[in-house]
C-alpha cells in the first residue's frame, strides 16, 4: 500500500476563530488500496469508519475511485493525530 500523505490546514485566521474552532483540525489524505473492494466490502468500510468516527466526534467524508481513497477528517486536533498514526500504520 502506499503511504498516504499528511496535509492539515486550517481555513480561517486565528484571530477569527472561537477558542473552540481553534482547536478544530482537518486531515486530507489519499491512499491506494492493495486491489480493488467489491461494493459490499467498500459498504462495511464506511459503516465501520462512520462508528469509529462517532465514538472519537469526528466528521469527514470519504470518495472512493478505482483503488484510490481520499478521505477528509475534522475533530480534535489530538484525536486527528492519533487517527492519522493508525491509518498510516495500516497495512
Amino acid at each position: 500500500m502506499v503511504k498516504p500523505r499528511l496535509f492539515i490546514y486550517t481555513l480561517y485566521s486565528q484571530q477569527d476563530l472561537t477558542r473552540a474552532q481553534m482547536n478544530l483540525y482537518q486531515l486530507v489524505y489519499i491512499s491506494k488500496l492493495p486491489q480493488p473492494l467489491s461494493p459490499k466490502a467498500f459498504k462495511y468500510l464506511i459503516e465501520n469508519a462512520q462508528l469509529k468516527n462517532m465514538e472519537n466526534d469526528v466528521t469527514g467524508i470519504m470518495i472512493k475511485q478505482g483503488v484510490h481513497i481520499l478521505q477528509v477528517l475534522e475533530g480534535n486536533r489530538h484525536t486527528i493525530q492519533e487517527l492519522f498514526e493508525l491509518i498510516e500504520n495500516d497495512p
